[in-house]
């Protein structure tokens, strides 16, 4: 029989790792916030696509927190 593991975010989607799942929450948790910056003339990130832009902040905050 062959294991399977499965991270389940608090709405009940599914991933395969753990960082997806987390970064899946952080996105929810900061969407509003991070989709206002990625639009802003502040946003260094200009023409990225917003996908991209999400995945670097999010990753930057979490990155700032670890330290």
């Amino acid at each position: 029989m062959q294991e399977i593991t499965a991270y389940q975010t608090k709405d009940g989607k599914i991933f395969s790792t753990i960082e997806e799942a987390v970064g899946y929450e952080d996105s929810l948790r900061w969407g509003k916030e991070i989709d206002s910056f990625a639009k802003s003339t502040f946003c260094p990130y200009s023409g990225m696509q917003l996908s991209m832009v999400r995945k670097t902040i999010i990753a930057w905050e979490r990155y700032k927190l670890s330290e």
